[in-house]
């Protein structure tokens, strides 16, 4: 890590994923989320490179523009472009899946917030690619968190799968509530998103879900 320094303290490792490894730490005083794409081996060399500074540039940059249209996201302390890795604000709090069933009357408010957030998003063409309520911590506010995945686009059907992934995650762990929580990220999105584009947008989700099940019987 080539800024490392008497002001930069990784601590405790917190997360190993495929792509990349997470660490809580200190950032010149301040608690900090540290991000790190290590090299991969079985890869070229020179693609790995490539690769790692691309996808470093473009989370910092997405998470960027997603805190400009109005998402609440971390703070991007520091980038290290070459090295692949990024800085940020660390956010306390609880991820959702965790609070679920302990929130009470502030589930619904929760997921319209979680709706609205997403529609921000779409609204100006920004896709998050991993929306699970593991990725929405709330503490003092909800914040989204872990842009790896995300991309810019226009098309519609990105959007669809984007909600369409939500659903998915909220019907496999939280089956119980499973109806209400996406009716209310459905209010909440419908509060940002014009009523047309929210009707077509349901109608390509239908599509989506009518292909996974033919391809599920086949």
């Amino acid at each position: 890590m080539a800024y490392r320094s008497g002001g930069c303290n990784l601590e405790k490792l917190i997360h190993k994923g495929a792509e990349a490894e997470i660490y809580y730490g200190h950032w010149y005083g301040k608690e900090a989320i540290f991000k790190i794409r290590k090299p991969k081996t079985y890869r070229e060399k020179s693609l790995d490179s490539r690769l790692r500074t691309s996808r470093t540039i473009r989370e910092a940059s997405l998470l960027s523009e997603a805190k400009k249209v109005g998402v609440s996201t971390p703070v991007v302390y520091y980038v290290d472009q070459m090295a692949g890795e990024i800085v940020l604000q660390y956010v306390p709090g609880k991820n959702v899946k965790e609070l679920i069933y302990s929130m009470g009357d502030k589930m619904h408010e929760i997921f319209l917030n979680i709706g609205q957030y997403i529609a921000l998003l779409h609204r100006n063409d920004l896709i998050h690619g991993d929306l699970t309520t593991s990725n929405f911590i709330l503490g003092e506010r909800l914040v989204l968190i872990d842009f790896g995945l995300a991309f810019r686009s226009s098309r519609l059907e990105d959007k669809a799968i984007d909600l369409h992934l939500i659903k998915e995650v909220i019907w496999g762990s939280h089956a119980v509530v499973a109806e209400s929580l996406f009716q209310s990220i459905l209010d909440g999105y419908n509060e940002v998103i014009e009523e047309k584009f929210m009707r077509v947008l349901l109608d390509r989700i239908k599509t989506i879900e009518s292909r996974r099940r033919y391809s599920d019987s086949v």
